[in-house]
């Protein structure tokens, strides 16, 4: 039987291992203590897993994922995690989760399946250099030299450096001939230049949000919203984030009120007005105290001024700040704090239905090392998984 060395413990290692001992002998190559440490970290620990609405459009460099979804989609995903003995519940936004709320649950499954197929685990052991020596991979670490018939690089990408994030797979695919484009962070929370950042801490929201040049809006995003000392974190903050080139001319504007329009507001708050003794007090029962305040300061009001006290006009200026909340970016928080990496191997590498390389025969690459990422909520660890399964066929 042929022998495949998959370079990488992570999502896309794993599933590419796990599909390739189908057809081969499978060793894989991880450089930390374990396997699936990035996994077991994500969805704040509880591992969005997938998401039902997981198709092509909601990824950068959409063409190629299609065909790569085609032979393995959400549905597939669920049947194989099902099988492996990991049950899955759908939540908000079609986001899946594992029944058990926790990633552990899912690297577990995983760790088990790989066990139970006999694949060779390699841990703590990170791959030197790649050679190719006619129809053999020499692949060698500080144990030694192994000959391989296939190599499937899935060693992630830079992002998240402390969880294992690396540059390792693109040394070894730059050695091949592969071109890097260049990196940057997706899915980062972003840095902004605005004193309420720091006096909201800790505060967490569900609004609109959009990022905003001269030019006008470069993307808009719905969800959870956390302020930071440094600036914006949370789902709907990192959907925007891969957009952000910190050229000092970008905004994210905060809409508090996305489902009312603006007229809505200024009704709610005649109405308030009447029941409110304090400006500060008129957002009290629709909105999070702490931002309630800090939304009547940043309109130019102060929060102990009577609530009588404000005309239409200035009711129609609170208004207005509630729909349109607006932070000067800084940058994004980069690479160390992303959970995915903007940037990677150049598609036009590799075959788009099977993920083989069109330099050598028998060299494949999956997931975040490749030019592929997509928005917050699952679509990330959906990519692993097919690009996993896809790689793993071995040209199949």
């Amino acid at each position: 039987m042929k022998k495949t060395a998959v370079i990488g413990g992570g999502a896309a290692g794993m599933m590419a291992a796990l599909t390739a001992s189908e057809t081969s002998e499978v060793t894989i190559f991880e450089k930390l203590d374990r396997v699936g440490r990035k996994l077991a970290q994500t969805g704040n620990g509880r591992c969005n897993i997938s998401n039902t609405a997981a198709e092509a459009a909601h990824y950068y460099n959409n063409a190629f994922v299609s065909g790569i979804f085609s032979r393995f989609d959400v549905e597939k995903t669920k049947e194989f995690f099902h099988s492996i003995g990991l049950f899955l519940k759908e939540e908000y936004g079609g986001r899946l989760f594992p029944y058990s709320d926790q990633a552990g649950s899912v690297v577990d499954a995983l760790r088990f399946a790989v066990k139970n197929r006999g694949i060779e685990l390699c841990l703590s052991e990170p791959v030197l250099k790649i050679e190719k020596n006619k129809e053999v991979f020499i692949v060698e670490t500080a144990k030694g030299k192994r000959k391989f018939d296939y190599v499937i690089v899935c060693c992630g990408g830079a992002a998240a450096e402390k969880l294992g994030g690396t540059m390792d797979g693109y040394v070894i695919l730059k050695s091949f001939g592969h071109k890097i484009t260049k990196l940057r962070a997706a899915l980062a929370p972003i840095k902004t230049e605005s004193a309420y950042s720091k006096a909201l801490k800790g505060v967490k929201i569900e609004a609109k949000l959009g990022l905003y040049t001269k030019k006008g809006c470069l993307r808009e995003s719905f969800g959870d919203i956390l302020f930071t000392e440094y600036g914006l974190s949370g789902p709907a903050v990192m959907d925007v984030s891969r957009y952000v080139l910190g050229s000092g001319s970008e905004e994210i504007r905060i809409d508090l009120f996305p489902m009312l329009a603006e007229e809505e507001v200024f009704s709610m708050l005649k109405r308030m007005q009447k029941l409110r003794e304090t400006a500060g007090e008129l957002f009290c029962g629709v909105l999070n105290n702490r931002l309630a305040m800090t939304i009547v300061k940043y309109a130019g009001f102060m929060p102990s001024a009577a609530a009588d006290s404000l005309s239409e006009k200035d009711l129609k200026i609170l208004a207005a700040s509630a729909k349109n909340f607006v932070f000067e970016v800084k940058g994004s928080m980069g690479l160390a704090a992303a959970q995915v990496t903007r940037g990677g191997a150049e598609l036009s590498g590799f075959d788009p239905m099977t993920l083989e390389s069109k330099n050598v025969r028998g060299l494949f690459a999956a997931g975040e090392v490749l030019d592929v990422d997509g928005e917050c909520g699952g679509f990330n660890l959906q990519w692993a998984w097919s690009s996993g399964y896809v790689a793993g066929k071995l040209g199949g």
